[in-house]
């Protein structure tokens, strides 16, 4: 998944500021979320403009997000990370988080991990789990002006394993789909292949597009799951249907090894 593409998530997931109220302005932005809503998008943007002139951070961080969606107005990254910083300076601990992304996963030249940790420092006090998980890859691999340590890296690790758990166990897909990804790599809990399935498993059925890829490689692999080649294709083709393209890419390739004629259509 690309920077841009993971901002997009990011912002969408981000969106519990319906009762924030900064200033005199505050009814602009509660008028612009029913606007959005509703689908009234060009009066959402015109809404959502007002208060953030005067510093909202619920309209900068939704203005972030519909420049990110193209909605009322055209995508457009440059205006997406513009108003993600913005709302990331005001204290919202999403924009925080998905600044962090954007500076550690920008191109060469433009990567800057010393101030995407410190984002990810700010937003984990914000109570985003993820951030830690970032962290701790950060002193995996040695980011942002840190050296090389991997036990802080699984302690960081252990944290964002915790923090995701509680939020998995109350169905957040996402959540769901990165402990999977943790069991399965060993990050911050022992590797358990079986694990890593169930978790997985249970976002997938929730439509999760990555996690139903996720689901379809353990199935094709045979890792914590019977080796399926139609279970493979059933959650792969979901996958690609979802529009997630390393899904279309290995249902291609499964097909040209002979292993997906069952599951095409």
């Amino acid at each position: 998944m690309g920077a841009d593409r993971k901002i997009k998530s990011l912002l969408a997931a981000g969106v519990l500021l319906g009762g924030v109220s900064f200033n005199c302005f505050a009814d602009s932005y509660e008028d612009g979320l029913v606007a959005y809503a509703t689908g009234e998008y060009a009066d959402a943007v015109r809404l959502f403009e007002d208060a953030a002139r005067t510093g909202n951070a619920g309209a900068e961080h939704m203005l972030a997000r519909m420049h990110s969606e193209g909605t009322g107005v055209e995508s457009d990254a440059a205006q997406t990370l513009a108003w993600t910083a913005r709302a990331a300076n005001s204290g919202i601990a999403t924009a925080q988080y998905a600044l962090g992304v954007a500076l550690s996963e920008a191109n060469k030249g433009q990567r800057d991990d010393e101030s995407a940790l410190q984002w990810f420092k700010k937003a984990a006090q914000g109570g985003i789990p993820m951030a830690y998980y970032h962290i701790g890859k950060m002193h995996e691999e040695g980011r942002g002006g840190l050296a090389k340590d991997a036990g802080e890296a699984k302690y960081y690790f252990s944290v964002a394993a915790s923090e995701l758990d509680v939020f998995a166990q109350k169905g957040d897909a996402a959540s769901q789909n990165t402990l999977a990804t943790m069991y399965e790599r060993g990050k911050g809990v022992p590797q358990n292949f079986a694990s890593a399935a169930k978790w997985y498993r249970l976002a997938a059925m929730q439509g999760f597009a990555e996690a139903q890829f996720n689901l379809g490689r353990l199935f094709a692999a045979g890792d914590g799951v019977e080796k399926s080649d139609m279970e493979a294709m059933n959650w792969l083709r979901r996958a690609a249907d979802g529009g997630f393209v390393k899904a279309k890419v290995m249902v291609e390739d499964l097909v040209k090894q002979g292993r997906g004629s069952v599951a095409m259509r």
